[in-house]
């Protein structure tokens, strides 16, 4: 056998990925029909502009036309510090919480980081950093806007509870993110928090922050784990 009939030499880590630290262990579920879904760039900043940018603009449509009062909890003083850093906080303490999770030995918890490695992975691999921050910053407005602003304040207009409101809108989030009955359950948790924050501090902004911030976390580390697959 000649040197040009023996087999080639494996691909080292970099050639494999090459951003280094992706592992086939966490992407092993992955495969060529998942590759075959991968969007575009300039298809996932659409979708996003459209679903996220939709939803803030019908939440404050509606918020007018109904007279959902939320407006007043949104505070746009620049220098509202105390609050965002309050969000923000929230927001890390949630992500640390959210990536210890998916260590857990459940089948439940690694159900859930399989199809968020997968959701990422096909929504967002194609994405740079500043594409992340963008998505998450519309995912914060406006689906703050539409769930804790008009949705919460607006059913606490008639359910007189706000913890019953607080489950019902953390089902109704759980199910606008129904990739998969995990990730339902995830997002509906994290719509708990959410609303809980929005209850003891009365400021939409803080929420958004928290939930983009949250958002933008998890992206990072996902993306850097996703599979190079394009």
């Amino acid at each position: 056998m000649t040197p040009s009939d023996s087999e080639p030499e494996p691909a080292t880590p970099s050639e494999k990925d090459p951003k280094g630290d992706r592992t086939s262990e966490d992407f092993s579920d992955f495969d060529k029909e998942d590759a075959e879904d991968i969007l575009t760039r300039d298809e996932v900043m659409r979708m996003s502009l459209i679903v996220e940018g939709g939803m803030g603009a019908a939440a404050l449509v509606i918020g007018f036309y109904f007279g959902v009062p939320f407006a007043k909890s949104i505070h746009l003083n620049p220098f509202y510090f105390p609050e965002i850093g309050i969000g923000i906080a929230c927001a890390i303490v949630g992500a640390m919480v959210a990536l210890l999770a998916q260590r857990l030995p459940w089948g439940f918890a690694q159900r859930l980081k399989v199809d968020s490695q997968k959701i990422v992975t096909r929504l967002l691999c194609q994405c740079t950093i500043p594409d992340l921050i963008g998505i998450s910053l519309l995912a914060g407005v406006g689906e703050e806007l539409f769930f804790r602003g008009l949705l919460q304040q607006g059913l606490i207009m008639v359910i007189p509870d706000p913890w019953v409101v607080t489950g019902i809108v953390a089902v109704l989030f759980g199910l606008l993110h129904s990739m998969s009955i995990p990730y339902i359950f995830a997002a509906a948790i994290a719509s708990v928090g959410l609303s809980a924050l929005m209850l003891f501090t009365g400021d939409l902004v803080t929420c958004m922050f928290c939930h983009a911030v949250y958002d933008l976390i998890l992206l990072l580390v996902l993306v850097r784990q996703a599979p190079a697959t394009v």
